[in-house]
Formats: C-alpha cells, structure tokens, sequence
C-alpha cells in the first residue's frame, strides 16, 4: 500500500488541488466561462448606462416658469453725471474756477427750462501736486446729478453739452446720460 503525504498531512488539500488542476486543464472551459463573465459585465454597463441616457434626456423636458418676461417700455428717469475739474496754483483759485464752472452748469440747465431741483451736488475731491518747476498745483474736481423725468428734454441737453465747452466749462470723460424706468413695479 502506498500512500501520499500532504502537507499538513491531510487528504483535503490534495483533493482541492486535484479539482483546480482538472479544472486548469480544460481551457476550453475557463475561457468559456471568463467570456461569458465579461458579457454579463458588459451588458449590465449597457443597460446602466442606457437607462442614465434616457433619465438626462427626460430631465431635459422639463420647463420652469418663473414669472419672467419682457416688455418694452419708454424710460421715465434721465440721469446724468456731469463731472468737471479746474486747476490753478493755489488752492483759493481752483476753487473759484470750479465755482464758476458750476454757477456755468446751472445756468445752462436753466436756460434749456430746467428747475433748479435738476441738478444737486454729487462729490468734490482736492487733489496737489508738483509741476516740473516746482510749483505746486491744485485740481479740484466736482461731480453734479442732474436727474429729470423730462425725457425728450434731457435728450436735447446732452445733445447740446458743446455749449457748456464754449461758457468754459472742461467736461471730464465719463460724463454720459443714462435711462431708467422707475415704474417697474407697476407693472
């Protein structure tokens, strides 16, 4: 009688690793079976993602409504940042001339039948500085809000700004109408 010796000195091992070695043996079977393994995982991410395709394309058919929408409406406030500077010196002088340049807006917006409620202070800012000889030189620069709900009026001011250049008043760049509709709100 003979007889096999394991490690472990049990018969159990031997007979799991007859079974894998059969089993190796047949490659036919192995392959067979990997295939049809990979097929299934295949097939399970087609439908995964086919089914995630037709969620997106559902999601996409959805519509919400929030209550917008637009009208066209004509502007009922004009407002304009007229904003000008003047330079001198000294200080007393800058400021005149920017006190002339004002009383020179004013007057223009009440020439073209403005109130004088129209315009109001909107900021001054002082700056100095030293020329090239030394002397010192001052800027002040002011900033008025015209603001009127006159909007054809307004129209032909900013149209005729050039006049303001020719009483001596220096338009800084900046200085452009804008138009809004207050009533909104209404409707």
């Amino acid at each position: 009688m003979t007889m096999d010796v394991t490690e472990g000195g049990n018969g159990a091992s031997r007979d799991a690793s007859g079974r894998w070695q059969r089993l190796l043996n047949n490659r036919h079977a192995v392959i067979l079976t990997a295939t049809a393994i990979g097929a299934l995982g295949v097939m399970a991410g087609g439908w995964f993602a086919g089914s995630g395709l037709v969620r997106m394309k559902d999601a996409d058919r959805a519509v919400t409504v929030r209550g917008l929408a637009e009208r066209d409406v004509t502007a009922d406030m004009a407002t304009w940042s007229l904003n000008y500077s003047a330079s001198a010196s000294d200080l007393a002088s800058a400021q005149a001339e920017a006190s002339a340049d004002t009383a020179a807006v004013r007057a223009y917006f009440a020439d073209l039948g403005f109130p004088a409620t129209t315009l109001s202070p909107a900021g001054v800012s002082v700056s100095s500085f030293t020329d090239n000889n030394g002397v010192p030189r001052y800027t002040v620069q002011q900033r008025l809000q015209f603001r009127s709900a006159d909007i054809a009026r307004a129209q032909r001011a900013v149209a005729r700004q050039f006049d303001l250049v020719s009483r001596g008043v220096a338009l800084d760049g900046g200085s452009a109408m804008q138009y809004s509709y207050t009533g909104l709100n209404a409707i």
